[in-house]
């Protein structure tokens, strides 16, 4: 299973970073909308940590993760 993700990282005033996790974006974020976005929630100030609110971009990405299960469990095990 593929689960993506698109995490926002922010600078505090103190230079400190926090990171905001976006699951199930919409497929066609591009990066103008990514930084329209952050630059929204800048101005905001709707993110914030002991620090006060986040003053500064610090990257975005898309996180990409493959989930590949494991067949562990015997027949007797799942229907107990």
């Amino acid at each position: 299973m593929e689960k993506i993700r698109v995490k926002l990282q922010f600078k505090d005033k103190e230079g400190k970073n926090k990171t905001l996790t976006v699951d199930r974006p919409k497929a066609d974020l591009d990066d103008q909308t990514v930084k329209s976005a952050m630059d929204q929630m800048i101005t905001s100030k709707v993110l914030a940590n002991k620090n006060g609110p986040v003053v500064a971009k610090a990257k975005a990405y898309k996180e990409i993760v493959n989930q590949e299960d494991y067949d562990i469990l015997d027949q007797s095990e799942i229907e107990e």
